[in-house]
């Protein structure tokens, strides 16, 4: 639900704005809150120059003497399509303390865009056949089984975390039985992100995310946020986009610098020439490439071209110089992603043991 406040005296202009306003929200069938703020010393502070004043989700929006309604619209349209980034969250445990540590972020990251989660536990059907699992009914994979099953996994990954804060993010408990990859992947249609953990050290197979994660990352129909089993939950203030040609579509632009609005964070694209062995260098912003000639974005870019034989190396050490929070890629067919973090030879790749991965797909 949309924040929307209206800073003003009252009068036949807010009265307009109300209704134009409502007329907006009613078209495109988003619900929101409308707040009208008097206060002389609110609107002081806030240094309005010209009343009624309108914010959306916190953010002033410039609505001119005559109500310029394209931009009174774009705005709420983009405060809504940033509300519904991570509404619905899958996040697939197998019960590890890396899983733990993903369900702990998620947590997070839910109670900071208000999302839903859906915690699910996948059983194979070989499992010991005197395990609880193997006795349970169909009935019994949802409601109140799965919550107690997952009880003490739940409060050993978030000790620590504040009461109020974990109850206020809905959690439904599940359990299925079938092959965990292939599971998650059919169920990825219905949610607009997944978190897993992401496993260090292990077998060759699991040795960057683990076998499971990795199949996910790579073919799911929705975002897939890896969190590494070290990675702590922390305000998000630069993101860095690895792209290649592919990677400057539309869709997942839109998707990072959404994100970026919300963390209020700075993105740094990064583009990395690997037939050369050069010190990276700043690139002039190319707004007309990325943005397609549009208005000059409302969060702070870089363009960066690295220039490094080994694209994990000088990805690697652009992250640790410049304090990345997270790190994003989009996965096209055989692009950077399945090139980059799907060859063996990248598994020691040195951030990914501490920066949460997030891979959009087409």
């Amino acid at each position: 639900m949309l924040n929307i406040e209206i800073l003003g005296v009252g009068g036949k202009r807010q009265h307009e704005l109300t209704q134009l306003l409502n007329a907006m929200l009613k078209r495109h069938d988003i619900e929101a809150k409308l707040k009208y703020n008097n206060d002389i010393d609110a609107i002081l502070k806030r240094k309005v120059e010209e009343v009624p004043a309108l914010y959306i989700d916190d953010k002033f929006v410039n609505v001119n003497k005559d109500f310029d309604e394209e931009n009174i619209e774009i705005a709420i349209l983009q405060s809504f399509k940033i509300q519904q980034l991570m509404k619905k969250i899958l996040v697939p445990t197998d019960l590890s303390s890396v899983a733990g540590n993903a369900y702990r972020y998620a947590v997070q990251l839910a109670k900071e865009f208000g999302s839903h989660i859906d915690a699910v536990h996948v059983y194979r059907t070989m499992a010991n056949v005197h395990t609880p699992l193997m006795l349970i009914r169909p009935d019994q994979h949802v409601g109140e089984y799965p919550r107690e099953y997952m009880k003490p996994f739940v409060e050993k990954s978030t000790t620590g975390l504040d009461a109020t804060s974990l109850a206020s993010v809905p959690v439904d408990y599940e359990l299925e039985m079938g092959f965990p990859a292939s599971t998650i992947n059919y169920r990825s249609e219905e949610y607009d992100l997944i978190v897993m953990g992401k496993k260090g050290e292990n077998s060759l197979s699991e040795k960057l995310f683990g076998g499971v994660a990795t199949t996910v990352a790579a073919s799911s129909k929705c975002p897939v946020l890896l969190v590494p089993e070290v990675a702590e939950y922390r305000n998000i203030k630069r993101i860095l986009y690895a792209y290649n040609e592919e990677a400057l579509e539309a869709t997942p632009i839109d998707t990072v610098m959404n994100l970026a609005e919300k963390f209020k964070a700075q993105v740094h694209f990064v583009h990395v020439d690997e037939d050369k062995n050069k010190a990276y260098k700043v690139q002039e912003p190319m707004f007309e490439q990325v943005f397609g000639g549009n208005a000059e974005p409302a969060v702070l870019i870089e363009m960066v071209s690295l220039e490094d034989k080994s694209m994990e190396h000088a990805i690697d050490r652009y992250v640790k110089e410049n304090e990345i929070d997270l790190v994003v890629m989009y996965s096209h067919r055989k692009n950077i992603f399945e090139r980059l973090f799907l060859q063996s030879h990248t598994r020691n790749l040195g951030y990914q043991t501490k920066i949460p991965l997030l891979v959009l797909h087409e």
